[in-house]
This record gives structure tokens, C-alpha cells and sequence, in this order.
């Protein structure tokens, strides 16, 4: 038989109300939107974008011909394919935003820088993460998939020189927006010594100190991975600007990169193939950032989990991510086998997870009538009898 380890209800009330921060993520079905954002289209960009660098000096770098002609391209395909499009000006240069509306409770911003450096055409830093958001953006209009959530897609200047284009953005955001954001940073997810970094939302492997709401967007990057039989390795944020802007101002923050000036090491090559010694992009800032300077089989897993990430954050509201983590802390309690109890509030999880909340809150109704009666007999302690009455009670007030 096993044992009841939660000895209160001011105890089980305290683990239940962590498990946002505690569950996995829930299950989203991407492999439609995956399907479409194929490697074709997305090196289809990213030929544009080479072009146009060879029309204009051989760069994209911010306030040139060459940045302005990318920033046309991109406004153009969204426009065709149905986005109002909005030119957030700065400075001398521009973002560029398209929305996908949704409610307003979550606020989920896709970005990629569009500029590269005065030295190169920038076609993998950061021409990669640029036409990755773009193909997304693209099908997920092409499939008319209706976002739960306000989803913005932002291609940022600037970021190579100040990045005074994200700063710029969120400072004009509104204090409801700053509190209903999270972000989604693609940056260099092409490189050809690569490794598969996934940003360390939870710390675990870093000092920083990220803002709640972090560590599951890491969360459903691993998730996939481990879904996809791919290994990863964590990586802090102190080589992309873009990230943190939005930690310091509180959005939860986090996403992909496939590495820049750092050089690969004996363990990174043993696990991801390369060469160990090598910078993971040796071309990283330099002429031959071209479009031949991609590791075609990072850019298209890497973009294929931006796909599902970006899909997982639209489609979830954030009442049904905290049931879903509810549920997922509330099965790894220890509760008593005696009486059918454990097996009771199971069935209760499994009708919610089926969406029959009527049935669910029958059962545990039931559940809670169960337990005082074996309070009543002595079949449980008071503080057993609380914790589980807690438990219950909680996940039905989740669901009224």
C-alpha cells in the first residue's frame, strides 16, 4: 500500500500552485504546419536574400540599399499572403511586424534579426532565423490555422550594430502587453559546425536568472527533441542582444541557436558530428557568409521546432498550459492505493484530459465524499484527509 507523503493541505495547496513551473509541456499535434515549412522554401528565402546583398554592396546591414531592398521582400510575401503589415520606424532603418490576432492574455512574439553586418551578406547570421519565421509565418496563414493567442512576428534592424530595434520595440510596448509577452528568439539556426542549442530558460545550466515563464519555453524545445530522438545542448544568452532586452523587462524569453564565434569542442563533435577546433560558424560575421555557409540538416530540424514551438504558444491558452501542468504535478503525487482512491482521482485527470470536465468534476466530487468518509471511519488522518480534499478541490476550481 502505498503511503500519503504530503502531510498537509497547506502543503499539497503550495506544490499545486508551483505547477506551472513544475509540468511538462502539453501536447500539441505540429506535424501539419511542419510539413509545410519545408527546407526548400525556407533556402528559397535565403537565395532572395543573397541576390539582393549581390545587388547592393555585397551586405544587408542596417540603413543600406541592401537592408531595405530585405525589408521589401519580407513585407511583400506577407502582404501577398493576406498579413497587414507594419513598418516600426527608428532611428534611419525599421522592424517590420506582422500579427496573427488572438486573445489578448497571451501575447507571443516570433523574432529574428533581418539585418547583417556591413561585411557580408549575412545569409546564415541571420538570414537563417529571418526566412525560418517567415516560411512559419507564411503557412500558418496558407492553413488558416486560428491562433488561441496574439501571435506577432517581428524581423528586427539593428541588432548588429545597437540593437536599438528591440529596445525600441519594447519600450513602446504597453504595460499589458509587457505582462502578456513572451519571446521567441531564432538566431542563427543554420550554422555549419553546429551544435543544437536551445536557450537555458530555467538556469539550470547558467547564472542568469530568467523571468518565470522561461523555463517552459525551454521546456517545449526539449520536449520536442526528446520527441524527436535529437540531442541539445543548453546555452545562456550573452551572445544574442535580443534577449536580454526582454529578460530585464520581464518577458519570459527563450529559443534556438546553432552557435557563432565559439569553437566546438571534443564532446560537442562526439555528440553532433563536426569538427572539433573549428568555430561552429567559421564564416560568422565575414564575407563568406553566403548562401553555401548552412548546415542544411540544422536548418531544417531547427526550423521544424520553431514551427512546433511557435504553434504550441499560439494554440495554448494559458489556462489550459497550468491544467495541463496541474494535472502532470497532480499525478506525480503519492496518493493512497486503499479504497480505489488512487485509481479514482486518475480517472478524474484522465476525463479532463478528454475534455469531460462534467464527468471529471462528478468523479471528484465523488473523490472528496470518499475521503470524508474514511476521515470519518479513521481510514485517514485529518491532515491526509486535507491534503487529498485540497487536491481535488483545486483542480475543480480549475475548471469552473
Amino acid at each position: 500500500m502505498k503511503l500519503l507523503t504530503i502531510i498537509s493541505s497547506q502543503l499539497v495547496i503550495a506544490v499545486l500552485l508551483s505547477a506551472p513551473m513544475l509540468g511538462r509541456a502539453a501536447e500539441i499535434d505540429s506535424s501539419a504546419l511542419r510539413a509545410v515549412v519545408t527546407l526548400q522554401a525556407i533556402r528559397g528565402h535565403q537565395a532572395e536574400l543573397q541576390a539582393i546583398a549581390n545587388a547592393n554592396g555585397g551586405n544587408r546591414a542596417e540603413g543600406t540599399s541592401g537592408f531595405n531592398a530585405s525589408l521589401d521582400y519580407v513585407a511583400d510575401q506577407l502582404f501577398a499572403a493576406g498579413y497587414a503589415v507594419t513598418i516600426e520606424s527608428f532611428d534611419t532603418t525599421a522592424n517590420l511586424i506582422a500579427e496573427l490576432p488572438g486573445s489578448d492574455d497571451r501575447l507571443v512574439i516570433v523574432g529574428a534579426h533581418l539585418d547583417s553586418v556591413s561585411s557580408g551578406p549575412g545569409i546564415q547570421d541571420n538570414g537563417s532565423g529571418s526566412a525560418a519565421i517567415l516560411e512559419i509565418a507564411l503557412q500558418m496563414k496558407a492553413l488558416n490555422i486560428e491562433s488561441v493567442n496574439r501571435v506577432r512576428f517581428v524581423w528586427w534592424s539593428g541588432e548588429e550594430t545597437s540593437s536599438h530595434g528591440v529596445l525600441s520595440h519594447v519600450l513602446n510596448m504597453s504595460m499589458s502587453e509587457r505582462e502578456a509577452a513572451l519571446y521567441l528568439n531564432f538566431d542563427m539556426i543554420g550554422s555549419p559546425n553546429f551544435v543544437r542549442f536551445v536557450y537555458d530558460g530555467d538556469s539550470s545550466d547558467s547564472v542568469t536568472v530568467n523571468p518565470a515563464g522561461s523555463e517552459k519555453i525551454e521546456a517545449v524545445f526539449l520536449d520536442y527533441f526528446a520527441g524527436q530522438g535529437l540531442a541539445t545542448k543548453a546555452t545562456d544568452f550573452s551572445e544574442h542582444q535580443a534577449l536580454p532586452i526582454f529578460r530585464i523587462a520581464g518577458i519570459p524569453v527563450g529559443g534556438l541557436f546553432a552557435g557563432a564565434f565559439a569553437i566546438k569542442t571534443t564532446d560537442e563533435a562526439a555528440i553532433f558530428g563536426g569538427t572539433a577546433g573549428d568555430q561552429h560558424d567559421p564564416c560568422h560575421h565575414l564575407a563568406c557568409d553566403t548562401f553555401a555557409n548552412v548546415s542544411l540538416e540544422v536548418l531544417d530540424q531547427f526550423s521544424d521546432a520553431a514551427a512546433h514551438a511557435v504553434l504550441y504558444f499560439a494554440l495554448t491558452s494559458i489556462v489550459e498550459e497550468r491544467l495541463a501542468d496541474l494535472i502532470s504535478t497532480v499525478r506525480g503525487l503519492v496518493i493512497p492505493s486503499k479504497d480505489g482512491l488512487s485509481a479514482k482521482l486518475d480517472a478524474a485527470l484522465t476525463a479532463v484530459e478528454a475534455g469531460n470536465e462534467r464527468a471529471a468534476m462528478n468523479i471528484l466530487r465523488a473523490f472528496i465524499n470518499q475521503v470524508e468518509a474514511k476521515r470519518r471511519s479513521g481510514g485517514l488522518s485529518n491532515a491526509e484527509a486535507d491534503a487529498l480534499v485540497a487536491t481535488a478541490q483545486i483542480i475543480i476550481d480549475s475548471l469552473s
